[in-house]
């Protein structure tokens, strides 16, 4: 997108709506936390 208004206005157009008989739900994505990588010697 090209900013977070423009991802705003895409999610609330879309979400709830429904699309070839299915429910859609759209969201923000979050980058999952990654646990610390062990070094192997």
């Amino acid at each position: 997108m090209e900013d977070d208004s423009a991802a705003q206005k895409a999610i609330s157009e879309l979400n709830g709506r429904e699309i070839d008989g299915r429910k859609v739900r759209v969201s923000f994505s979050e980058e999952k936390p990654r646990p610390p990588r062990s070094s192997r010697v």
